[in-house]
């Protein structure tokens, strides 16, 4: 490949990570979201976090081939491990040599001190032009021991926080629903656009929201126990008029009782204001009363009446003087 073409690929990668970082740059509200790639963590007793606690450098590899009529091995090749930390380490490897047209794999095991480099080479006695290590072969794993607890960890890649389809609202922009803001809360009164806030300054409003309407709440039931406190001093007053009226229309029949139950007093058998009469209203008034009275004989008022009934007419009433 020519050195300009080589170039310009460089540039083109420069130009799509800056990029990527000025859209997140753009996004208050980002989220992680899985790689496929994972790396070697290790955990100290106290909680300390360390990534990829190693490193390999000086990869060299020997180009002349093995002189098998001597019995020598001089396709050699090596690399070194450093531990970063400063904590001994339980590392095993695996990585490959290539030979030329093969390659032979390798799986070792060592434990590495506190920042000290580990040589790890290779005498191969094959027919080859070249032993060198193949780099993206190399993969390790930290195993635990009494100082380090070892895990592997994916690596997350950070992205604007979706809302739906569509990248989240940042806090101010224009929203008219909540799910479409990075905090999720769309401030907005009646039937206009709001604006995103923060989780926080949501949450003071809906406290302040919830306050005012416990607030309500409590004047309402405050309201509700006057009306039934003058609801119950009504029915009182009701039930203490009943109470009297009761009391009134009990007297009343008594009374009533014991009018009906009184013989009217006739002096001498004749009512006192007789006398004050003419024979011809005494015979009318004698006649009169035993008609409504449904009697055929009757004596009052010095008067002695026969009443006769027809099934036609008015009955016939008779009457004569008596002393």
């Amino acid at each position: 490949m020519k050195k300009e073409g080589f170039v310009l690929i460089i540039l083109g990668l420069f130009l799509v990570v800056a990029m990527i970082g000025g859209v997140l740059a753009q996004c208050q509200y980002k989220q992680n979201v899985s790689s496929g790639i994972f790396m070697n963590v290790a955990y100290d007793n106290a909680g300390n976090r360390y990534v990829d606690p190693i490193n390999f450098s000086d990869f060299r590899g020997s180009s002349s081939a093995p002189n098998s009529f001597y019995g020598s091995c001089d396709c050699w090749s090596y690399f070194n491990i450093r531990n970063k930390i400063g904590k001994s380490l339980n590392v095993r490897i695996q990585y490959q040599v290539s030979l030329g047209a093969e390659s032979i794999f390798y799986n070792k095991t060592f434990n590495i001190y506190p920042t000290q480099v580990q040589q790890v080479g290779d005498n191969n006695c094959r027919w080859a032009i070249s032993c060198n290590v193949i780099q993206n072969s190399i993969s390790y794993q930290i195993i635990s021991n009494d100082e380090i607890t070892a895990s592997i960890e994916e690596i997350k890649n950070q992205t604007c926080k979706q809302c739906g389809t569509k990248d989240c609202l940042n806090d101010g922009d224009t929203c008219t629903y909540d799910f479409q803001c990075g905090s999720n809360v769309c401030s907005q009164s009646g039937n206009t656009a709001g604006h995103c806030i923060s989780e926080r300054m949501g949450n003071d409003a809906r406290i302040s929201s919830l306050e005012s309407n416990v607030s309500l709440l409590l004047s309402w039931q405050q309201t509700i126990n006057n009306t039934l406190t003058t609801i119950q001093s009504s029915i009182t007053t009701i039930l203490n008029t009943l109470t009297g009226h009761t009391t009134q229309i009990n007297n009343l029949n008594k009374s009533v009782t014991k009018l009906e139950n009184q013989t009217p007093v006739t002096p001498n058998g004749t009512w006192a204001y007789c006398k004050y009469l003419s024979l011809t209203e005494r015979k009318n008034i004698v006649c009169g009363s035993a008609i409504d009275s449904n009697m055929t004989h009757k004596e009052d008022c010095e008067v002695s009446c026969d009443i006769t009934y027809k099934s036609h007419g008015k009955p016939s009433c008779k009457c004569k003087e008596i002393k």
